[in-house]
């Protein structure tokens, strides 16, 4: 049986082919910022799928920074926010790296 992960990591892969792929003339219409590329591919997903399958209610968080053009794609063609979101589930910090040089938040 393929796991939740599994699958949506098949729909990125899937997702990110298309967008690497999309006609030019379609691209300059929908990618955002000037530093944004057909290769900035933002991921994201479930953080404990353990946990995610026994609870009752499923939570959804939105980054509203999800291709921030003036950090982000800057740096990095290909980031993760379920990377981000895993790092703050198992430590509870949370770097603001790009918006405050270094900055980091710890929430308990």
């Amino acid at each position: 049986m393929v796991s939740k992960s599994e699958q949506l990591e098949q729909l990125f892969i899937e997702w990110e082919y298309a967008q690497e792929n999309e006609p030019d003339f379609s691209w300059k219409r929908t990618r955002g910022g000037k530093n944004i590329t057909k290769r900035h591919f933002r991921r994201d997903g479930i953080i404990d799928e353990a946990v995610f399958s026994k609870e009752k209610r499923k939570v959804l968080f939105i980054s509203n920074e999800a291709n921030d053009d003036e950090y982000s794609a800057k740096f990095n063609s290909k980031p993760s926010n379920i990377d981000d979101y895993r790092k703050y589930n198992e430590t509870g910090c949370d770097e603001l790296e790009g918006k405050d040089e270094g900055a980091q938040f710890c929430y308990i």
